[in-house]
């Protein structure tokens, strides 16, 4: 789920969001409302990629973190253009909030350039990630340099310590 999370700009993962299954093990993510890279323009802006605790770390067993991060990442990326195409919907059905007008966005059958501008810019860079593209490379890096990145940024120290205090990024 960080992979699926990180393509989608899933934001708010905190432990509240997060819910497990004590008899299973089994994971629950709820309250999708902070996605398409959303939790960037907060007030107190997110830094990390995905949420990347050690106790997370830990429950990933044999395969580790960056080999389960790996394999989900090729997945995603080897299903581009099924992906694409089920989020596609948001061209055509834009989010409310994309609109600056209450009551606009999903509701309304007509829709503004403006949604549709906000919709492709935010296709774009999903369609970015899944190719692997990382700033102006003119090869996307191997899917093992893609993974370590992003574990870096994830456990990296002091994006941690920027965070949102009741995202609580210490557990």
């Amino acid at each position: 789920m960080s992979m699926v999370g990180h393509i989608v700009g899933l934001g708010d993962r905190h432990g509240g969001n997060i819910l497990l299954d004590t008899q299973t093990g089994a994971i629950q993510h709820i309250d999708f409302n902070c996605i398409f890279e959303k939790g960037h323009h907060l007030q107190i802006p997110e830094r990390v990629p995905f949420r990347l605790t050690q106790n997370m770390v830990d429950a990933f067993g044999l395969g580790g973190v960056e080999g389960n991060c790996e394999v989900t990442l090729r997945v995603l990326q080897d299903n581009r253009d099924l992906l694409m195409s089920v989020l596609d919907m948001f061209k055509h059905d834009p989010l409310r909030e994309w609109s600056n007008s209450r009551g606009r966005g999903m509701l309304r059958n007509v829709h503004t350039g403006e949604e549709q501008e906000k919709a492709n810019r935010v296709l774009q860079v999903v369609d970015w990630k899944l190719h692997g593209e990382v700033d102006n490379a003119k090869e996307p890096p191997p899917i093992k340099e893609q993974v370590d990145r992003l574990i870096s940024e994830a456990t990296n120290a002091t994006n941690l310590s920027r965070m949102f205090i009741g995202w609580v990024p210490f557990l």
